[in-house]
């Protein structure tokens, strides 16, 4: 968030100011989600932390497939892997 509000800051000056307001309110709605998820996270025990991870790595898993304009057959949910 740094790296992107340091660009943001950069910017002051060269880029039309509107567009710079919007993008600083929205590096600082990011913040304070970003705030509001470690306080979560760090009030997960410790007994969970296999599960969180292993639940993230699907959620990542399906938005890569979400962004592929066709999904191969062969990764087809349900049907065995074509050989």
């Amino acid at each position: 968030m740094n790296k992107v509000k340091a660009i943001v800051e950069r910017g002051q000056g060269k880029h039309n100011e509107q567009v710079l307001l919007l993008l600083d309110a929205r590096i600082k709605n990011c913040e304070g989600t970003l705030a509001e998820l470690k306080l979560a996270l760090s009030q997960l025990s410790s007994d969970l932390t296999p599960v969180h991870e292993k639940l993230v790595s699907i959620l990542r898993s399906l938005s890569g497939l979400n962004s592929r304009a066709t999904v191969p057959m062969h990764q087809t949910p349900g049907k065995p892997p074509m050989r």
